[in-house]
């Protein structure tokens, strides 16, 4: 039997947002890696829950690529639960 594959980390490259003709975050890249806890701090209205959204494919009006660090299109395997269902 197989053992399942680790999940994979995920990669931002070059993320601009942009929200009521404000710049939200611009160039922005970062890796978050697999198996591991990351946080986002900030007050609000810096981008935090935008960026999960834009991670999350549920994002619209920006640009830039995320991708899976295993080169594979991220695509059906993100799951996004917001604090307001």
């Amino acid at each position: 039997m197989a053992l399942p594959q680790p999940a994979p980390g995920i990669l931002v490259e070059n993320a601009s947002l942009e929200y009521q003709g404000q710049v939200i975050f611009n160039n922005l890249s970062l890796a978050l890696p697999a198996g591991q806890c990351t946080c986002l701090l900030g007050p609000s209205g810096v981008g935090k829950t935008s960026l999960l959204r834009l991670i999350a494919q549920l994002s619209f009006g920006s640009s830039g690529k995320v991708k899976a660090s295993d080169g594979q299109d991220i695509t059906g395997r993100i799951s996004y639960m917001a604090q307001n269902d």
